[in-house]
């Protein structure tokens, strides 16, 4: 295990991470169970309609006229602007910035925002799960949604003890993407310090259900957020393991949450102008706007550009490539629905970015496509196309992790 040090903690324009499996052709649940076996939705559960502070975190496309379809995990809001997940869906694979969904079905109504700051558990260790949380700001706070209320004081989990887990995830059947927020019951299997372990009862959680909440009723009766989906066995059937929140909540959500709430609520513009992003030089993301990286563009020459080293100046709002001008096109931008982007001169072509014109935005990732073709992922190096890799995370993203996996 490292070292302990400070929350990891990613400033604004700062790139975020996550965990990712590579998809099939066919997008098949692989490790979920057949359709008709005893484990069931999350896998034997039941769709749920309630839970307003169940979030799920998702991929934003960066072609406007794209939208999110499915969840690289799920998340609860636990303060105002402050959503808690699991550390493997935003490490170590970088891949662009983050969303924030609040609805029943990802991608159907709701609401979303930004992620504009993501840290780390400082003890998290990506081999035995161990302090597997990550803490999300978010620009805003769904309308009228209340933070779920976190264990306080209460004993340790006790074997045969009743819980309850809600997550975007695979319902068990082959080829479901996770995006749809459903709750079912588990019991409780053995516990340590950090974490406890879940059997069905007769839901499990599943792929996509990783950083979720799991929740138990205290002596009062009043429910509380005691855990978070960390990890569980391949075919969603038989056990999962929980990070307990108590060990979490002092140290960890407590001091994010007070820095959060003396934040500006929206979306920070950085010391770099988004009129100047071509022009002015940065030091470090965090002078970029929200959702930029700092990137070396040319030999000791950085500047700020969106992920996958989309280099260019941000203009008018927009709502298709067409309204854009020559040589623009329109992407999403946490800052505004839909902003004509620029290419600077002599920026290479940005893979995330389709060619301007009126068909901008109708591509895998997209909610128009039917299918998802096998996309290789890459631990580093070159940019990568946001586009192609929301495709790969409808299909395989954000799976709850397995004991001992191997990793891309």
């Amino acid at each position: 295990m490292a070292a302990e040090r400070g929350p990891k903690s990613r400033a604004p324009g700062a790139p975020l991470l996550f965990t990712v499996a590579l998809a099939s052709v066919a997008c098949a649940s692989a490790d979920a169970p057949p359709v008709g076996s005893s484990a069931a939705a999350i896998v034997g559960g039941d769709a749920d309609g309630a839970d307003p502070a169940v979030v799920a975190v998702v991929h934003r496309p960066l072609a406007c006229g794209a939208k999110a379809t499915s969840a690289v995990c799920s998340g609860a809001l636990v303060a105002p602007r402050v959503v808690l997940t699991a550390a493997h869906c935003i490490d170590p694979i970088e891949s662009g910035p983050f969303d924030v969904f609040a609805g029943a079905r990802v991608g159907e109504g709701g609401w979303t925002s930004a992620v504009i700051e993501a840290a780390v558990h400082p003890r998290y260790d990506r081999d035995t799960h161990a302090f597997d949380a990550a803490l999300l700001r978010l620009a805003d706070t769904p309308p009228g949604v209340a933070p779920v209320a976190i264990v306080s004081g209460a004993p340790d989990p006790q074997v045969d003890d009743a819980v309850r887990a809600v997550g975007f995830g695979v319902d068990g059947t082959g080829g479901s993407f996770p995006g749809t927020k459903r709750e079912g019951a588990m019991r409780v299997t053995g516990s340590t310090a950090g974490t406890f372990d879940a059997a069905p009862s007769p839901a499990m959680t599943c792929a996509g259900d990783s950083g979720g909440p799991v929740f138990a009723r205290d002596a009062a009766g009043v429910e509380r957020l005691v855990g978070v989906t960390v990890e569980g066995d391949p075919g969603c059937r038989a056990s999962a393991t929980n990070l307990r929140v108590d060990a979490i909540r002092d140290d960890f959500v407590a001091p994010f949450a007070a820095a959060a709430a003396t934040a500006t609520p929206g979306v920070p513009e950085g010391a770099v102008s988004r009129a100047r992003l071509c022009d002015d030089a940065c030091a470090s993301s965090s002078d970029c706007p929200a959702a930029f990286e700092c990137i070396e563009v040319a030999p000791s020459t950085r500047r700020c550009a969106l992920p996958g080293g989309t280099w260019g100046t941000l203009g008018a709002p927009c709502a298709e490539a067409a309204g854009c001008g020559s040589g623009a096109t329109c992407v999403h931008d946490p800052s505004a629905t839909c902003t004509c982007l620029t290419p600077c001169a002599g920026a290479p072509p940005s893979p995330g970015v389709p060619p301007p014109g009126p068909d901008a935005g109708a591509t895998s990732g997209g909610g128009t496509s039917s299918g998802c073709a096998a996309s290789p992922l890459r631990h580093g190096g070159g940019p990568r196309s946001s586009i192609a890799l929301a495709a790969v995370v409808g299909c395989a993203a954000g799976r709850r992790r397995k004991r001992r996996p191997t990793r891309v």
